[in-house]
């Protein structure tokens, strides 16, 4: 005749669930310490992109206001710009320059656009083409 198990009894795998949960925090430790190269370039990157941002956002606001037309200027200004574009003033600058550059060369504006869209659009956040 067989028994049947305790189902209230303590069994071994207890002891077995303590070694695993150990284990894991000891890997998430290591992990956390092995990411800390990873996670200060990350914030090298971000104070690099605001840099960046903080240079070209001013220049963007002259071209605008200023009208010009120098096309070569406008594109550089675009083309740095876009790289920027993932922070939410670095968007708005380069929406604003394209909307100024599409009077210009709406085609190249229109490229300018769909580099965006490439690089950094997301379906949670579309940009929104607009020609006035």
């Amino acid at each position: 005749m067989k028994t049947k198990a305790n189902p209230t009894s303590p069994s071994k795998p207890k002891a077995s669930a303590k070694r695993v949960t150990s284990a894991a925090q000891t890997l998430e430790r290591d992990s956390e310490t092995d990411l800390q190269p990873l996670i200060a370039l990350v914030a090298s990157l971000r104070d690099a992109q605001g840099q960046k941002a903080a240079h070209y956002i001013p220049i963007a606001r002259h071209l605008i206001e200023s009208r010009s037309r120098n096309t070569q200027e406008i594109e550089h200004s675009l083309d740095h710009l876009l790289d920027v574009a993932c922070l939410p003033e670095g968007l708005v600058a380069f929406k604003s320059l394209c909307r100024h550059y599409w009077q210009l060369n709406p085609q190249a504006t229109a490229s300018y656009v769909h580099a965006y869209r490439e690089m950094w659009d997301s379906e949670e956040s579309p940009i929104q083409e607009t020609t006035s």
